[in-house]
């Protein structure tokens, strides 16, 4: 199918000209893999991700389902090039990472996905989220590629599994912080919040809040280390990250007033850290 044949079907599809009883869903799924590198962005976003999402929550057989998680993570979508940092192979990963996020989304409410599946999601995601090194999350002639967000949401969608091991949350946690203290780049759109809203369910299904805070009672140090190993850019980088997220989690303990001890960290972490040369 051409990219135009694509977008015309897609467009029927989303006017509801044509019923979904008689679409072959694995077919337009595999065409919608076939053309994720398109330069149309309003094909990628429109059409392709929100038609994908809806066909993963209502129109796919859970043994596809199944297939089309296995395909995600292989090395010809999700680890396409990785390492890359320049290349529209970035779209490729951000996609397959975009359709891992909503596979485990659905997990958390049906449990479809076999044990073993989800344990494959779970590995792959925590070793994607360590690999990548794009940070790039929009370009004129990509749209939106943001993996690093799709991936911390994933990683939330996992926590929120009542399958996942709790023995695995230390190994998620310190993954979530190496991506968020990253020198590459400011994040922009609200990454600090979602790993707020990380740290709050990890607490909430128990994990330790002394392991937090010792997290926090390292990062002056670690900050100061890493003054002396960066350009004057990359280290303000760092400290912005490192500062939007600690002002974030403040406002939400603040606000939530159940976690005293954490919250004095939080505070004692902030007024240690400072952007000076």
């Amino acid at each position: 199918m051409t990219e135009e044949s694509l977008k015309s079907y897609l467009i029927q599809i989303q006017q509801q000209d044509i019923e979904w009883n008689e679409i072959d869903v694995n077919n337009v799924v595999r065409e919608m893999f076939d053309h994720i590198q398109t330069t149309d962005i309003e094909l990628k976003e429109k059409l392709i991700e929100p038609l994908l999402s809806e066909m993963v929550q209502y129109h796919l057989t859970e043994s596809a389902l199944e297939a089309l998680a296995k395909k995600c993570v292989d090395e010809e979508h999700l680890y396409k090039e990785i390492g890359d940092t320049v290349t529209r192979y970035k779209m490729t990963r951000a996609f397959s990472m975009y359709v891992i996020k909503e596979l485990v989304e659905r997990d958390v409410k049906d449990v479809f996905l076999s044990h073993d599946t989800f344990d494959l999601l779970k590995r792959e995601v925590i070793l994607y989220t360590n690999l990548e090194q794009d940070y790039r999350f929009y370009t004129e002639d990509m749209g939106w590629v943001n993996s690093v967000r799709f991936s911390l949401e994933a990683l939330y969608a996992i926590v929120q599994n009542t399958r996942l091991d709790p023995a695995e949350y230390t190994q998620i946690f310190q993954t979530v912080m190496n991506k968020i203290f990253t020198a590459q780049i400011i994040y922009q759109y609200d990454e600090e919040e979602i790993t707020v809203d990380f740290i709050q369910l990890l607490l909430e299904k128990g994990f330790s809040e002394q392991k937090i805070i010792d997290f926090l009672e390292r990062v002056p140090a670690f900050l100061e280390g890493q003054k002396e190993k960066m350009t004057h850019m990359n280290y303000w980088n760092l400290y912005k990250n490192c500062k939007s997220l600690l002002r974030s989690l403040y406002i939400r303990l603040d606000l939530c007033e159940n976690q005293p001890l954490l919250l004095a960290e939080v505070k004692k972490c902030l007024s240690k850290i400072s952007f000076t040369f």
